[in-house]
């Protein structure tokens, strides 16, 4: 077996880390659900462990859209404003109109 030892000193990011609070988004479009436990790690549907905050895209502010709180409780699209971001730990979030951001934070 050969194992292969990338070079970090080509990515500037695997030397010195990521700056900022965010490392990574996942657009949860149109008609869609996601998840974010980590428990169904590589399925379609579950993105991973780690997200941190949300913010909402034009169309996705509707009462169908729903943000499922990892802590508990269920945040509505309109209840949120558009372009904001919201340090929220979703455990899933389901779009009905218009995009859904999920972020992933730093550790």
């Amino acid at each position: 077996m050969v194992y292969v030892i990338p070079d970090v000193r080509l990515d500037p990011f695997a030397e010195r880390g990521y700056p900022g609070k965010y490392h990574s988004a996942t657009t949860v479009a149109t008609t869609t659900t996601a998840s974010f436990t980590g428990s169904s790690a590589g399925t379609v549907e579950d993105h991973g462990y780690g997200a941190g905050a949300i913010m909402i895209g034009a169309g996705a502010n509707v009462v169908a859209s729903k943000i499922f709180v990892a802590g508990g409780g269920v945040i509505n699209g309109n209840d949120l404003v558009v372009g904001t971001v919201y340090e929220i730990s979703p455990l899933q979030v389901q779009s009905t109109g218009g995009n859904i951001f999920v972020l992933k934070r730093q550790q």
